[in-house]
């Protein structure tokens, strides 16, 4: 770590209400599959979201709202890493786009009626439950019916696995020789 950078972090004011923003906040996870809702807290009116990147654990992403008058509303937005601190120019890039990504989501979910979204989502978490039970079931139904072509392909599979590492264990040993 050359020199730590503080926390990207972006300010705005809103011309609705505070309940109005705490709902959108509540419904932002609806509009996205990237940012997931990870801790909220609607009395200090703190919402954390988190995010994955290529190349590290991901983000944090803090988002706070005070109520400046009965239909303004400043909210902000803050970055943070998961582990470590922002030292790179590029993270500075990927966490500005992270703040781009949210306020425009917000905007999206203060514009959007969340009923409709809240039923795709639930479908769309049924479906996912669905297939999983349905492969379990596969597996089981192999595992009665087929249980010499079930282990057999398992024992298949870990001996390709320790084939690749014994591998690359030789590869590694080579170079260090």
């Amino acid at each position: 770590m050359i020199g730590a950078i503080p926390n990207p972090r972006k300010s705005f004011q809103i011309d609705k209400s505070a309940n109005e923003i705490n709902t959108a906040l509540e419904n932002l996870h609806l509009y996205s599959k990237i940012y997931r809702l990870n801790k909220a807290n609607p009395l200090l009116k703190l919402y954390t979201f988190e995010a994955t990147e290529r190349l590290s654990l991901g983000v944090y992403i803090d988002v706070t709202f005070a109520k400046l008058s009965d239909s303004l509303t400043e909210v902000t937005i803050e970055v943070r890493r998961k582990i470590g601190s922002f030292d790179k120019s590029w993270e500075i890039s990927n966490a500005n786009i992270h703040i781009t990504n949210i306020s425009d989501l917000l905007s999206t979910s203060l514009t959007n009626d969340p009923t409709e979204k809240k039923v795709e989502f639930e479908v769309q978490e049924a479906l996912k439950q669905q297939r999983i039970v349905e492969r379990k079931q596969k597996v089981a139904d192999e595992k009665a019916n087929h249980p010499l072509a079930y282990y057999s392909k398992r024992l298949f599979g870990y001996l390709i696995f320790g084939l690749i590492c014994y591998g690359v264990f030789r590869l590694i040993l080579m170079m260090f020789s």
